[in-house]
């Protein structure tokens, strides 16, 4: 099978919160790229929506707070997210991360 994406996927479990608009939940996070991620969640938000999300990487400082917009929703499971605006800072902590978890598989 042909791998669509452009960036590897690494596995991850961490507490995203997400908010879109006046709506805000607490979901899980179940793997991670520097482009994105797939967020496990009992409650979902449309297509297209754009959101805010902060979550925090094992193993390293602080938080990574981003905008993303959800790509594809499985309802009341998935939602794969497309980052938008990580700030150097933040794409170089998700590129170490990345690049850890590749080395360790």
């Amino acid at each position: 099978m042909l791998e669509k994406r452009r960036h590897p996927r690494v596995p991850l479990v961490a507490t995203v919160e997400i908010v879109a608009g006046d709506t805000s939940i607490v979901a899980e996070a179940r793997n991670l790229s520097i482009s994105g991620m797939l967020i496990r969640s009992p409650r979902t938000f449309p297509e297209q929506t754009v959101a805010h999300l902060s979550f925090s990487l094992p193993g390293t400082p602080g938080k990574i707070s981003v905008a993303g917009t959800i790509l594809h929703v499985s309802p009341d499971a998935y939602m794969g997210v497309r980052f938008e605006e990580l700030s150097p800072a933040d794409r170089s902590t998700l590129e170490r991360f990345v690049q850890q978890a590749l080395g360790s598989a």
